[in-house]
């Protein structure tokens, strides 16, 4: 009698990141994603990470509220947890064991911390989703880093900036922060880890800007009210529209901000910090502006999932 093996092809993936933890739960079908939840929710794990150098108390019990309810809604779509994965604030916390430890045992949640170059790979992988990656340049801003993937000449590189960080060195806390001091550090940072002349710019047609910094720049353009994948997937914003937005952003209070047509929930504080990363990486890297995608780093995590699959 042969044997019936039941393969669930309802999948969901975390993604533990410096600003916030993401959910994505989708059905695999063949080699594609069909997306049936995304989820998102502020934790700031980075904060303060780059005075203290550990994860704050109020942090983590935050995060593991949002991990529960997290693991609520993948046993409601009846889905396999695949893949949980913690990235630049818990590759640099002097505590990420405990946090570790925490989530493990309140839980039962494994959490794998990965490489800022395994993070950039995922990242490309989700990005470049029906894509051809020989015509696109990838970078993926996030709280913490900022990662630029050239598959074309094996260009991988994560660097320590991020939103969440320049916010808390170059902000005075009440949202107003010295845009010049941000675009000085990015581009001494780029220079510094980054050769110009190896990044291979001449052949790529295409710079594709995934994170949330990325995305809700294409909502702030749009003057979105709600998140629309279908408005923000594959939307042009120019370097000169980042500058001006940023630019405005910065000369209104917190509670201005929030008012905003297209601003997102919890990101009125550092959005003007990672529009100050935006701006300088576009101007180093000679781009005039970059198509957004939402497609990420939890789809990245999903097509492993259907690699492995399909090797075993």
């Amino acid at each position: 009698m042969g044997v019936i093996i039941i393969i669930n092809n309802t999948v969901a993936v975390i993604d533990i990141g410096s600003n916030s933890i993401r959910l994505m739960i989708a059905k695999i079908e063949g080699q594609s994603i069909k997306e049936l939840v995304k989820e998102l929710e502020t934790t700031r794990m980075g904060e303060g990470l780059g005075k203290s150098g550990y994860i704050k108390p109020d942090a983590t019990y935050k995060s593991l509220s949002v991990l529960s309810h997290y693991l609520d809604l993948i046993e409601n779509y009846g889905a396999k947890l695949c893949s949980v994965i913690g990235t630049s604030a818990l590759r640099e916390a002097s505590n990420s064991k405990d946090f570790l430890k925490k989530v493990k045992h309140k839980l039962g949640i494994e959490v794998e911390v990965i490489s800022g170059t395994k993070e950039a790979l995922l990242s490309a992988k989700g990005a470049l989703y029906d894509k051809t990656p020989e015509k696109y340049l990838v970078f993926d801003l996030g709280g913490g880093s900022l990662e630029l993937i050239n598959k074309d000449v094996e260009l991988v590189k994560s660097i320590q900036i991020g939103a969440v960080k320049m916010y808390e060195k170059f902000s005075d806390y009440t949202g107003y922060v010295d845009l010049d001091k941000i675009y000085n550090e990015v581009m001494k940072v780029l220079e510094t880890n980054i050769e110009y002349n190896k990044l291979g710019l001449g052949s790529k047609e295409y710079l594709v800007g995934v994170g949330g910094t990325a995305t809700t720049f294409a909502m702030l353009d749009q003057k979105l009210i709600q998140y629309d994948h279908n408005k923000i997937q594959e939307y042009y914003i120019s370097n000169e529209r980042i500058s001006e937005i940023t630019l405005r952003l910065n000369n209104l209070s917190l509670e201005e901000r929030k008012k905003v047509a297209g601003m997102p929930k919890n990101r009125e504080d550092i959005i003007v910090s990672g529009g100050g990363v935006l701006w300088a990486l576009l101007d180093y890297l000679s781009y005039d502006g970059y198509y957004a995608s939402d497609r990420d780093l939890l789809y990245g995590m999903i097509f492993e999932e259907i690699s492995r699959r399909l090797n075993t």
